[in-house]
């Protein structure tokens, strides 16, 4: 019997929330260990990590895909023949771009700044180590054992916080790269089983043949990183790091409420893939479609309530020195419900075999964004006007994607606009009451300000959350899910 996938998904948040806690905590304690420029530094070699997690140049999104089909009908040793290509393949070519790394930190910072030279270094290190770990997880999730990948991202968590917060506080930006290395290498040490590793076989024509056709799979995935880094890229190359950090801090905060939308994705994913493969008719799809639909707008919906209700207190007294990313990050938060429209839904896009039309939307949207968010640096020359452009791009795509899921799922009954009216006039009214209140009304005195501020937020923002809670729970007793 198929477990319900508020089950699965509840077996990763247990997991992914814990980690992003913990997460959260590391995120915040680093910010107060060095200072805003330095910070955007960190917030740039970030970048350097997440796109390295691409190195695999596709193979393992195929093994994604495939595995699980190989498995089912008994092709175990093919199955292995596939594992063992990819892994082997991503190792040589994580390993050539660890060494191009290095020779980057030493013709790029040769004295000037040590620190940076020194963070590229260890992350070269790092981006080897991380294919290792993403293996692991890949292997877990094509075995749906959603319970030991979720511990396994618990633990990576845990130990880079242990590491990093010590090693920052005693080598700052490089002591971080250290930090997230050693934590890599631990949870690799720790979950690391031997049925995972099947004998070396290292065939490189092999290895590119399936990147060849696994980088269509992994298009939408790396455009997903680019979607949410647009804004750093910009800030970086213009603004400076001081503002980069102010812009870092932001995205940090989001990341908190697009966790939950990427945990739904990734237990919907396979079940969009089983409900069109019985009839291959979209109505199939569709139905789960719209229940994932209202699920994204809860979650989205409380998970920004929750964060932004306290936001202006936390920067005043916590972070007194980022006080310059409040407003950016307020951008930030009221698009996140959109984000995870979009990521959920390109899930059920895929299925129905739109991946043109899906690659195309997001290639547009991400172009937006870079000309909105680069008008706002060259023209204000401040990072708040620059989370401003990439908001409304993302409010474009979340927007896009939707029509597009349910255009292509209607029935001739259904309406996609009235649809999509339905589903984001409650969050439209509580993104826009809250701007307006945050934009125009600031209390004259501190005391005000710690009491009437989260007041005033509880007051706009709570019957919006009651409607999709209310909402939420009918749809749990109508479907049963």
């Amino acid at each position: 019997m198929r477990r319900p996938i508020a089950t699965d998904v509840g077996k990763i948040l247990a997991g992914n929330v814990g980690g992003q806690i913990i997460g959260l905590a590391r995120g915040l304690a680093v910010p107060l260990l060095v200072t805003p420029a330095r910070y955007g530094l960190w917030r740039i070699l970030l970048l350097v990590w997440q796109y390295g997690m691409y190195l695999h140049l596709g193979s393992f999104a195929l093994l994604n895909r495939d595995l699980p089909g190989l498995l089912a009908r008994g092709e175990r040793e093919r199955a292995s023949d596939m594992r063992r290509i990819a892994f082997w393949g991503t190792m040589v070519a994580s390993s050539l771009a660890a060494v191009g790394l290095i020779v980057f930190s030493a013709i790029q910072a040769p004295g000037e700044d040590p620190a940076r030279a020194w963070a590229l270094r260890i992350s070269a290190i790092g981006l080897v180590v991380q294919q290792v770990y993403l293996y692991l997880m890949l292997d877990l999730r094509v075995q749906s054992r959603f319970g030991r990948m979720s511990l396994l991202d618990f633990y990576q968590a845990t130990a880079a916080l242990v590491f990093m917060i010590p090693l920052a506080y005693v080598a700052g930006v490089p002591g971080l790269a250290l930090g997230m290395t050693l934590a890599a290498t631990l949870a690799v040490a720790t979950f690391a089983r031997r049925s995972a590793f099947d004998p070396p076989k290292l065939d490189l024509r092999a290895f590119l043949r399936q990147a060849a056709r696994g980088i269509p799979l992994s298009g939408l995935p790396f455009l997903n990183t680019t979607t949410t880094s647009v804004g750093q890229i910009v800030a970086a190359s213009i603004l400076g790091l001081e503002a980069t950090g102010f812009y870092g801090l932001g995205v940090m905060i989001g990341t908190v409420v697009y966790a939950i939308p990427r945990a739904l994705g990734m237990v919907l994913y396979p079940r969009y893939l089983e409900s069109f493969a019985l009839r291959e008719d979209p109505a199939d799809i569709g139905r789960l479609l719209r229940r994932s639909i209202t699920a994204t707008s809860v979650m989205g919906v409380l998970a920004v309530c929750g964060v932004s209700v306290f936001l202006d207190l936390i920067y005043r007294y916590v972070f007194p020195g980022y006080l310059p990313a409040l407003g950016s990050t307020y951008a930030l938060l009221a698009m996140m419900p959109f984000l995870s429209y979009a990521l959920v839904l390109q899930n059920a896009l895929l299925a129905l075999r739109l991946h043109r039309q899906t690659i195309g939307l997001q290639i547009g949207f991400i172009s937006l964004s870079t000309v909105l968010s680069l008008a706002g640096a060259l023209i204000f020359g401040d990072v708040k006007w620059v989370a401003l452009g990439v908001m409304l791009a993302n409010i474009g795509y979340g927007v896009g994607t939707l029509w597009l899921a349910l255009a292509a799922t209607r029935g001739p009954e259904r309406s996609p606009l009235r649809e999509i009216l339905t589903e984001l006039c409650p969050v439209l009214v509580m993104g826009g009451a809250t701007i307006a209140m945050l934009a125009l009304w600031r209390p004259a005195d501190e005391l005000s300000s710690r009491i009437f501020v989260p007041l005033g937020q509880l007051l706009v923002l709570s019957p919006v959350a009651a409607f999709f809670g209310l909402r939420l729970v009918r749809v749990r007793r109508a479907t049963g899910d």
